[in-house]
């Protein structure tokens, strides 16, 4: 699969207006005649269509030019010679809303331009004429960093690629150099979550979310990586807090803050933007972009107390409205390419202490422990079928049996009966305890089905162990290390 941007010109004139008027939706074909063809560009090779001149005089076009589709190469027909006419049919499976150009790009994500600067015919430094070119092997000509750019300006470009070239849908998600998002990384833009926030900001103008779920079943690794992929992994344009029982609207909206008085000598208090006011400021001065706060455990504080007025202007109706700051009195409004994504146990107490007026302005998304989500970590860790099986097992019975269920996640690092006793031992006992700590009937019944399942073969790991411990011990004596240390009981001796 290689890649080309085909020019369209003056001898393509109703082609053009095809892409500018909007009059056909893909996929639909057309055929286009050239010369200069190289031969590395072939059949399955996909075009990304460009929207030239009609003329040879700088006269300007009708239409903007710049970038305007997707296609994918379904015939060639091949002049002899490299100087002799090809024509190609191009089956269309993209059209973009308006022609794209350089100014678009440096606009809206500087950061990607670079990684396809030298993009035939879109790039600084283009200088090859022919109407189609290929895209070389060259670190400044990434495809990936283009389309992942062109999502950002264009969303459905996700949807168009999903009924028509899934086969692309991986690049959509360029990480640029040394800036690896952490936190989980970025959703892929055929990830299940992505695509369903994404619709519900472009079809019902949703900004707020709230990812309810038990812990382990990923929601704040899923808000992490939304995030990232909503903002193209700029952490520039993202905020992470977290909530807990003493935050409050001085540290998330406004707020006193010490400051040295003009004298130097003295300290004074001013009041001063906190987290929600500074992203706010940014998303305003960058009003083309989404900018997104990620609060994790937002149910731990007293919403209500710490949105403070924000609570009615971050709702989808009232942003851009101007309103009054509690503290310092100045006239502000809540910017409307901000999205807020909140994460909540819905198991949690506080949880229901959170008030109607607060939950009925978010969008709420529901995560529950998932068997298949599951099985497929499993299987790519390389733990075998018949292991795979009994954990999964355990999986069913215990979110059979625990009232609140038992996450996925809480599984992902297993790989040996060893890793199940270890997990076992160290996290979900005590939590799945304290869950039955009223029912000790069921308890009894989780423990006892787990020694049935596990116990026998996690004390032969044990063993094992112990065996490949001594056998260390014994190979050391032979190369004649000079002393190896051995603990038995209280006894320590030279062995």
């Amino acid at each position: 699969m290689g890649f080309v941007v085909v020019r369209l010109g003056k001898d393509s004139v109703p082609t053009i207006r095809r892409f500018s008027d909007g009059t056909s939706e893909p996929p639909f074909d057309f055929e286009f005649t050239c010369k200069q063809v190289e031969e590395t560009i072939d059949e399955g090779d996909y075009a990304f269509i460009y929207l030239g001149s009609d003329n040879n005089q700088g006269v300007e076009t009708a239409w903007k030019q710049g970038l305007r589709g997707i296609a994918k190469i379904v015939g060639l027909d091949r002049g002899e010679g490299f100087n002799d006419e090809s024509t190609f049919t191009l089956r269309v499976i993209s059209v973009f809303p308006k022609s794209l150009d350089q100014f678009d790009f440096l606009e809206r994500s500087a950061t990607l331009y670079k990684y396809f600067s030298k993009y035939p015919v879109i790039g600084i430094k283009s200088s090859r004429n022919n109407a189609v070119q290929r895209v070389r092997d060259d670190p400044r000509e990434n495809t990936s960093a283009l389309l992942t750019a062109i999502k950002l300006l264009y969303p459905e470009l996700s949807d168009n690629l999903v009924a028509h070239a899934d086969e692309l849908l991986d690049m959509l998600e360029f990480i640029p150099e040394n800036e690896v998002p952490q936190n989980g990384g970025i959703a892929s833009a055929d990830d299940p979550v992505l695509r369903m926030v994404e619709r519900a900001i472009n079809e019902r103008n949703e900004l707020n979310f709230l990812f309810l779920g038990s812990p382990g079943t990923g929601k704040t690794w899923h808000a992490h990586r939304v995030a990232n992929a909503l903002t193209g992994a700029n952490g520039n344009r993202i905020a992470f807090l977290q909530f807990h029982p003493s935050m409050a609207y001085d540290d998330f909206v406004e707020g006193y803050s010490p400051t040295l008085a003009a004298d130097q000598t003295s300290i004074k208090y001013e009041i001063k933007p906190k987290h929600f006011l500074k992203l706010c400021d940014a998303a305003r001065a960058d009003a083309d972009n989404h900018y997104v706060m990620v609060i994790d455990e937002i149910s731990r504080g007293d919403p209500s107390r710490v949105f403070g007025e924000m609570l009615t202007y971050v709702e989808p109706d009232y942003r851009d409205r101007t309103f009054t700051l509690g503290y310092s009195g100045k006239p502000y409004s809540v910017p409307s390419n901000l999205i807020i994504i909140a994460t909540a146990n819905p198991y949690d107490r506080s949880v229901g202490e959170m008030d109607d007026a607060f939950l009925r302005r978010f969008e709420i998304v529901e995560f529950d422990p998932d068997k298949d989500v599951l099985r497929r970590r499993l299987t790519e860790n390389g733990m075998p079928e018949d292991l795979q099986r009994k954990v999964l097992h355990l999986f069913d019975n215990l979110n059979a049996t625990v009232p609140n269920g038992v996450g996925h996640a809480h599984f992902f690092g297993l790989r040996t009966v060893a890793d199940v006793e270890q997990v076992w031992r160290s996290r979900l006992r005590f939590m799945v305890q304290r869950m039955l700590q009223f029912e000790p009937e069921k308890w009894e019944a989780i423990v006892q089905k787990y020694e049935e399942m596990f116990g026998n073969e996690a004390g032969n790991a044990e063993t094992d162990q112990g065996e490949t411990d001594q056998t260390e011990v014994d190979a050391a004596n032979d190369a004649g290390d000079q002393t190896v240390t051995e603990v038995t009981g209280n006894e320590e001796t030279n062995a």
